[in-house]
């Protein structure tokens, strides 16, 4: 008896690895992103694992993101996390959104936290033996600090509105409101009076001088939904919806 027990408890094991394993699969198929160059050469002319900011993007290729610390015409200056820099080339086939929504390349700023997509033809047929000090760009995403979570107090009383959320961690976080800050409600046009205790909201904007609150140009309002279509996952949105992810590549 105790044996059947143990070979049908391992069975259930057996199947429930399966089923996850099948599921991640079908998640990660669906919102790959294929670059459209044959697959044997985005993968083999990949810069190197170690490059600045370098990561593995979906479809085998890889990315890039840091911080732009100069602009020369249509040359970017980008220091990754690790400190080192690389140019980043702008060509005239070169497209810029800004979390998700297109932009022009005179958007960009030094300070703009960013995800590059590498031109793969510009790529060498094999991969190189060191850290490249030069890439040139398919795609550069702008992606604005974020501060997302449950409210938990709205506070008025001040010259600026002081929004306290609680992210998924427990841990709070302050949102601070101007009048130029807009809102959006569940995709339509909202207000402040939608920023309501036990709400949740997804601020974008700056860094403010303390370092320990956002800025906010904008919040949405509402319980994330799934993106549409790839444009809506800039830079590595989780699953969870536009803005609610982590940014790729930095």
């Amino acid at each position: 008896m105790k044996s059947n027990r143990l070979t049908r408890a391992a069975s259930i094991t057996a199947m429930s690895a399966g089923l996850f394993a099948g599921t991640f699969g079908i998640a990660s198929a669906a919102t790959a992103h294929h670059p459209t160059k044959a697959t044997t050469h985005a993968t083999a002319s990949a810069p190197s694992q170690s490059a600045s900011g370098d990561h593995r993007g979906p479809g085998g290729f890889r990315g890039l993101g840091g911080v732009i610390t100069a602009i020369n015409g249509s040359t970017l200056t980008v220091s990754g996390p690790n400190g080192a820099s690389i140019s980043i080339v702008l060509t005239a086939s070169t497209t810029f959104t800004r979390d998700g929504v297109t932009v022009s390349q005179s958007s960009l700023a030094v300070g703009d936290h960013i995800s590059v997509r590498p031109d793969m033809t510009s790529l060498p047929a094999t991969p190189p033996t060191t850290p490249p000090t030069s890439l040139t760009a398919s795609s550069v995403d702008v992606r604005s600090p974020g501060v997302g979570g449950k409210v938990i107090s709205v506070d008025t009383s001040g010259s600026s509105t002081t929004i306290v959320v609680a992210d998924e961690q427990g841990f709070y976080r302050t949102i601070v409101a101007s009048s130029a800050t807009t809102y959006q409600n569940n995709g339509a046009t909202g207000s402040l009076a939608d920023v309501t205790v036990g709400t949740l909201v997804r601020g974008l904007g700056a860094v403010d001088a303390n370092h320990t609150t956002l800025d906010a140009s904008s919040i949405a309002i509402g319980q994330p939904k799934a993106p549409t279509s790839s444009t809506a996952m800039p830079g590595g949105d989780g699953p969870g919806g536009p803005g609610f992810g982590g940014p790729g590549g930095f």
